[in-house]
């Protein structure tokens, strides 16, 4: 005859043979997030420096040009307007 404290031993074990692997799964998923974030933080970070690089190029050609509609302030807040 079964006891109680049989079916509960049964049910633990069996409880506990359904839970392998799943620290594996866990881990894996956590991988695959941070790959995903790692990527779009790559894509998001490279868009940025490719704006700011041709910003900085831009700005960069236009030093010592007399051009008042080059839009920046130029060296010394002047904008180009020298007198």
């Amino acid at each position: 005859m079964t006891t109680p404290t049989d079916w509960l031993v049964k049910t633990w074990r069996r409880m506990r043979r359904t839970e392998r692997g799943e620290g594996v799964i866990s881990a894996a998923i956590a991988v695959l997030i941070m790959a995903f974030l790692g990527a779009a933080m790559w894509f998001a970070f490279s868009g940025t420096m490719n704006t700011a690089t041709s910003k900085v190029n831009n700005n960069v050609s236009q030093l010592g040009t007399n051009n008042p509609t080059g839009g920046s302030a130029g060296v010394g807040g002047t904008g180009g307007n020298l007198p």
